[in-house]
């Protein structure tokens, strides 16, 4: 009886220490370009979805966003010009912060928003919005969705 309960006990601490660690995001996540793939917006008052906007515009889905491990943060955009050619507008370079406890993402010291999930392939950025979209009177929640390159 003794042995059973030491071995589940065991086989406990050793799955409940694993799942904490898998849903710890890391700050070396985050260090990659990054690729914007759709950016949702959802009711603040029941959630439901009130607007999908995929990024397949050919040109502006060239856009990246890089995090390098010294803080700072490269945005390459790129717009279609007059002559219906991709063009990229000058990069531009931030500087970044992540704090893995709050999950909050600031860019030059203005917070951006919740990174609700990290993982070594994935970011869901939460943006800092206060707009009411459909009106409601209600704030609603503007997720933008990116994958690693």
């Amino acid at each position: 009886m003794k042995k059973s309960l030491i071995i589940c006990s065991l086989l406990f601490l050793t799955f409940s220490c694993r799942n904490d660690s898998e849903n710890e995001s890391k700050t070396e996540d985050l260090i990659g370009v990054w690729q914007q793939s759709k950016s949702v917006i959802y009711s603040g008052k029941d959630n439901s979805v009130l607007g999908t906007y995929p990024n397949d515009d050919p040109c502006e889905k060239n856009a990246t966003s890089e995090f390098k491990s010294d803080g700072k943060l490269i945005i390459s955009e790129f717009y279609t010009n007059n002559s219906n050619v991709c063009v990229a507008r000058p990069i531009v370079i931030k500087n970044y912060t992540y704090d893995t406890s709050t999950k909050q993402l600031k860019v030059n010291n203005t917070l951006e928003g919740e990174i609700t999930k990290l993982t070594n392939s994935n970011l869901e950025l939460t943006a800092n919005y206060h707009y009411d979209d459909n009106g409601d009177g209600i704030p609603d929640i503007y997720i933008d969705y990116y994958f690693k390159k």
